[in-house]
């Protein structure tokens, strides 16, 4: 037996040359390229979803609401939604699609009314904390003119802000807030 190759053995198992080997492995390379040029295509795919934010409709609440005023609503703007943003826990009543400048009214007993904004919100470019007047910043929705007057007065006091981050310094505004106003504003040097 000492001539004899064993089952399992080296020499049982047949020889490929490197032609053979080649063909054997291409498929498996043929699946990891396809492999990664779909991860590739996926990533840019996300993305390109995760970078354009969502658009935003802003509409008015008043009422018996908590937090009432302008309040930015994204994706597919409702009764409720509006609520929700305004502090309204659990809105009750049927939910209704809304349209930029339009305004809910929340009366005591909770019945919702809607109506037209007397004035529509320009919405458009953000508004620069560095440069804006408090008037320019009181039409920020969400932004009330005391903490508007506080933006102004932290920037003629310590100078310009260098990120949206330093709002919070400003009494009023805190990081819940912060987050809402983000759309909004910008800093410009």
């Amino acid at each position: 037996m000492s001539g004899e190759a064993t089952a399992g053995s080296p020499a049982d198992r047949p020889r490929f040359g490197r032609a053979e080997r080649a063909a054997q492995t291409r498929p498996l390379w043929l699946m990891i390229v396809i492999l990664l040029i779909t991860t590739g295509a996926l990533a840019a795919w996300n993305h390109r979803q995760q970078a354009a934010p969502p658009p935003l409709t802003v509409v008015e609440v008043r009422g018996e609401v908590p937090s009432p005023g302008h309040h930015a609503l994204s994706g597919a703007p409702s009764v409720h939604g509006a609520l929700r943003a305004a502090g309204v826990t659990t809105p009750g009543g049927p939910d209704a699609a809304l349209e930029a400048g339009t305004r809910v009214v929340l009366e005591p007993g909770g019945a919702v009314r809607l109506e037209r904004m007397d004035e529509l919100v320009v919405v458009g470019l953000p508004v620069d904390i560095n440069h804006a007047s408090v008037e320019a910043l009181a039409t920020v929705p969400g932004l009330r003119r005391p903490v508007a007057e506080g933006i102004v007065a932290r920037r003629t006091e310590l100078g310009p802000f260098t990120d949206l981050s330093e709002l919070v310094e400003v009494k009023g505004i805190g990081p819940a807030t912060l987050k809402d106003l983000r759309p909004f504003l910008e800093v410009r040097p």
